[in-house]
């Protein structure tokens, strides 16, 4: 037996998903805060999106979900988002696939943009857009692929959500300094 306080901080730090406790940004921030950073959450698992999602809500950022690799190049050329937060096993678009095709979009941004005016603008958001490949696969190879697809960082499954949202943190605030 110990006093509540004490049990409850002990609880706090052996929970994984203690996050879930915390509360996200109230409604009325959300609104106001259509400068923060997007963040695209990409993975077939609906589970593990949601607690994604809210763990990058908790973190101030604005979030889209998608649930494979082709809804995640439709939203990407749809909502150019800040940062991919990307699965590699996926059915349909697997995640070193979609990687590759994101780079390859991000390219031709790049070079021959819609709007030529915003055209140094446009390149300097496109070149540093990140991708985190967030995956079970712990092999050599597949982070070796991961990264020849382009990917920015590489995260493994079971997540470790502090460490999560401290990548979140530094690759968004070198992307908007």
């Amino acid at each position: 037996p110990g006093p509540a306080a004490t049990v409850t901080r002990l609880l706090d730090h052996s929970n994984p998903f203690s996050f879930l406790l915390e509360p996200l940004p109230s409604s009325s921030a959300m609104t106001h805060a259509e400068d923060a950073p997007l963040v695209l959450v990409v993975d077939d698992d609906r589970s593990l999106r949601k607690l994604l999602t809210i763990a990058v809500m908790q973190a101030g950022y604005r979030t889209i979900e998608a649930a494979n690799g082709s809804e995640a190049l439709a939203l990407y050329q749809q909502h150019h988002p800040d940062l991919v937060l990307l699965d590699a096993m996926m059915p349909e678009v697997n995640g070193f696939s979609c990687c590759r095709q994101l780079r390859t979009l991000q390219a031709t941004e790049i070079h021959s943009p819609s709007d030529t005016t915003n055209l140094a603008v446009l390149s300097q958001q496109r070149q540093t857009f990140p991708i985190l490949m967030i995956t079970a696969l712990d092999d050599d190879n597949s982070v070796e692929q991961a990264f020849a697809a382009g990917a920015t960082d590489y995260l493994t499954k079971p997540i470790n959500w502090s460490i999560l949202k401290q990548r979140l943190r530094k690759i968004l605030s070198a992307d908007h300094c």
